[in-house]
């Protein structure tokens, strides 16, 4: 089980880091304490019911003091807070992204079965 602790912990902070380009404070150790203290470790997700750790206000450094575990739909609404609505629907998108999208739903589909089997 540390494994996957600790794997889940690279995982939040790789994406944190170079994915969205914010700052990680957190040790492992502050990581996992506030997962643990929240109580929320097995219903961690991105999916309804489940929970995440948040920043305060959606700003900020990954750090004590600025995070704490909510819902993953509230954090979603809290940050879109005072940010435009994305008017997507009835956009036209070229062949390229068509493709783009349905490579990336694949593969999404794709780690979402072999993780049914794990």
């Amino acid at each position: 089980m540390r494994n996957e602790i600790n794997a889940a912990f690279l995982r939040q902070r790789w994406r944190a880091v170079n994915g969205r380009g914010l700052e990680w404070n957190l040790s492992f150790d502050e990581w996992w304490d506030i997962w643990q203290q929240s109580g929320k470790w097995d219903q961690r997700g991105t999916s309804k019911g489940k929970y995440c750790m948040s920043r305060k206000n959606d700003t900020g450094a990954y750090e004590l003091g600025n995070v704490f575990i909510q819902l993953s739909s509230d954090n979603v609404s809290q940050a879109r807070v005072g940010k435009p609505v994305a008017k997507l629907i009835g956009v036209p998108r070229t062949e390229e992204v068509k493709e783009k999208i349905r490579i990336s739903l694949a593969k999404t589909r794709e780690l979402n079965k072999e993780q049914q089997y794990e």
